[in-house]
This record gives structure tokens, sequence and C-alpha cells, in this order.
């Protein structure tokens, strides 16, 4: 299983800048949502699994 640590340092390098600002998401906004998806983590996982059987729909993975 992934740590809410991981969790977090990943958001953390997703989390790009908007114009001036440095970052999209709040400090507290990452916790909460590592947390989050910590505390969901085999949901998640299950739709990936989901997903790796069945071809790419198209968008979802940002293809048109």
């Amino acid at each position: 299983m992934i740590t809410e640590t991981q969790i977090q340092n990943f958001l953390y390098e997703i989390d790009e800048p908007v114009g001036e600002d440095n970052a999209v998401l709040s400090d507290d906004q990452i916790f909460a949502l590592a947390n989050k998806i910590f505390n969901n983590q085999k949901k998640l996982l299950s739709l990936f699994d989901k997903l790796s059987d069945k071809p790419c729909v198209c968008g979802f993975w940002g293809d048109k």
C-alpha cells in the first residue's frame, strides 16, 4: 500500500503554479486530499485494475 506521505509528495509534484501563484493547492488542502486518498486507496486501486482490462476511454488519459 501507499503511505500518506507518498501521496502528499505526489500531490506536491503535480500541483503546478497558475499565473504568478506558487501553487494551486494550499498545504492544508494537500494534507486533506492525501488523507482522503489514503483512506480510499483500495477503492482507487480497484478502479485502475478495472481500467487496465479495458481499452483507454478517449479523453480519460488526455488523448483525443
